[in-house]
């Protein structure tokens, strides 16, 4: 069984207590990408706050919970050059195997980085987990260098 994180990221600092939890997601929330959530101990939280710095290289600066945002060019145009590399495999012998649909989103969807951790942008409401891919592209399109957010819950996801 792998194991994975969902990071809350809000624009807000948040309490403990507006944390997302294991509480947070129900099965219909979840249920495209794992089986199941779970709560973190202190030590497995502060190591998924390690993670991020490798996740998130070179679109964020993290100090704490502080994430700065450094702006995303980088990362989008190793993105799309992974995507195009990708695309040029295809020939007629693959792509029947290659072009699937579930394939297509893949690449989309999980970056060149192939992280399956996940990222919740919210502070309240139903909680719902974005691909990295997802997240990123949303930080790119509407916010600029400088924007500050937050890192809020993080819990385990497994699939």
């Amino acid at each position: 069984m792998a194991h994975y994180k969902i990071f809350q990221i809000t624009e807000q600092k948040l309490s403990r207590e507006e944390y997302i939890t294991e509480d947070s997601f129900e099965y219909h929330n979840i249920c495209d990408f794992a089986d199941g959530v779970c709560n973190l101990d202190e030590d497995e939280e502060e190591q998924a706050l390690k993670s991020l710095d490798k996740i998130l290289k070179g679109v964020f600066k993290r100090k704490g919970r502080k994430l700065t945002y450094l702006g995303a060019e980088e990362f989008v145009n190793d993105w799309i050059a992974y995507m195009k590399a990708k695309m040029a495999e295809l020939d007629n012998q693959n792509i029947k195997e290659f072009s699937n649909l579930f394939n297509l989103r893949c690449m989309t969807e999980y970056t060149h980085r192939n992280y399956e951790d996940r990222f919740y942008l919210g502070e309240d409401g139903e909680a719902f987990a974005d691909s990295l891919g997802e997240f990123v592209r949303d930080i790119y399109t509407y916010n600029k260098k400088g924007d500050v957010f937050y890192v809020g819950g993080i819990v385990d996801f497994h699939i």
